[in-house]
């Protein structure tokens, strides 16, 4: 491998290492203020760390899926799935 593949490879771990922070405090803040809908955004969390993962190790066919389930999640088709609401 090239050392510029081996840099992506890390990026992509750092990138990875801070989604699961992210959604760790996801997690915390519906816990911790008794949201209504917790459990979907507990659940939620959950997929974002299990699809970020297997984007990260899953090889070609990983990428394509993390890919697909983050276009989703950014077109709200997650929340909206799981019935999450956000508050405004």
């Amino acid at each position: 491998m090239t050392k510029i593949s081996n840099g992506l490879k890390l990026a992509g771990k750092g990138c990875f290492a801070v989604a699961v922070i992210a959604d760790a405090g996801y997690v915390i803040d519906a816990v911790s203020n008794n949201r209504t809908d917790k459990n979907q955004r507990c659940v939620k969390a959950i997929l974002d760390v299990t699809f970020g993962a297997i984007g990260v190790w899953g090889g070609p066919v990983g990428w394509v899926a993390s890919g697909t389930y983050f276009l989703v999640d950014m077109c709200g088709g997650v929340d909206y799935l799981l019935g999450i609401k956000e508050d405004y």
